[in-house]
């Protein structure tokens, strides 16, 4: 049996007429002509992954919903003269009349539910990492902490990868590329993939960068922004899919993490002589 990737079958997704059996028939016809290595199949995870996946999903719609109900809270308070005369939320409650006051402790309750719920999935998310080797050595990289590793273990399993180059395709982290002729343009990230798991890679990456250790992806950072001029968020992008790739080759080799020297190329090392000469 095989579970196929919709977006990558123009038959499926480009159709005109979206019925499951019109979708049946045409991947029965695809795999009567398509070798298996053709394929764009996509693996399954376990149990134990789906569960990971569920305590993420929900811990980040909470997350959502709390945000959410800040935000209006806010909005309802900028009905008040001054804005800054009371010193908790409760307090700001008490300032407010009519329906404006009603809706706000509505909003109250709502964010203590949110509040209690996301302690109730941290702990348990706390409690599915206890024990866990991958999970723990992931964290022993710079800036990792362990809503990352936990995330990066529930969405990705080494075995299903051949290189950690696929690791960052899967994340989203590469580059577009547009190809005519001998002209070759790049664009901005495919964006493919967990959004979540990304977000929290970059986050990482950003950590790294001020953390004590982790010198070789530090000083990718800063050859890029200083020797190379790139903009510090296209850096840090760069160095979140490094940091995939390397959090893919820890869980592969059962390790953890080892400080490694950036190495670049003659010109590159030239170059970072003469920055360390001038320091």
């Amino acid at each position: 049996m095989y579970v196929l990737n919709p977006s990558q079958l123009a038959v499926i997704y480009a159709s005109m007429k979206k019925t499951d059996k019109e979708d049946a028939l045409k991947l029965a016809h695809i795999l009567e002509g398509c070798r298996e290595e053709r394929l764009p199949v996509v693996s399954v995870p376990g149990e134990k992954e789906l569960g990971r996946r569920k305590l993420l999903a929900g811990y980040r719609r909470a997350k959502r919903s709390r945000n959410r109900g800040i935000n209006q809270l806010h909005g309802l308070f900028v009905s008040r003269k001054d804005p800054a005369a009371a010193k908790s939320r409760e307090g700001a409650v008490k300032q407010l009349s009519g329906y404006e006051q009603e809706e706000a402790e509505y909003l109250l309750k709502s964010l203590a539910l949110c509040g209690h719920r996301i302690v109730e999935l941290e702990e348990q998310m706390e409690k599915e990492s206890a024990g866990d080797e991958e999970i723990e050595g992931l964290q022993s990289i710079p800036g990792v902490g362990p809503k990352t590793a936990f995330a990066f273990v529930a969405h990705v399993a080494a075995e299903r990868f051949e290189n950690a180059s696929r690791v960052g395709n899967y994340l989203g982290l590469v580059l577009r590329v547009y190809k005519s002729g001998e002209t070759v343009r790049y664009g901005r990230i495919t964006k493919r993939g967990n959004g979540y798991l990304r977000a929290l890679l970059v986050q990482s990456a950003w950590a790294l960068t001020n953390a004590n250790g982790g010198e070789k992806l530090k000083l990718r950072y800063e050859y890029m922004t200083i020797e190379k001029s790139k903009r510090k968020k296209t850096a840090v992008v760069a160095v979140a899919r490094r940091l995939a790739e390397m959090m893919y080759t820890m869980m592969r080799d059962k390790t953890w993490y080892v400080s490694r020297p950036f190495t670049a190329g003659r010109k590159e090392a030239e170059t970072l002589g003469k920055l360390a000469l001038s320091a």
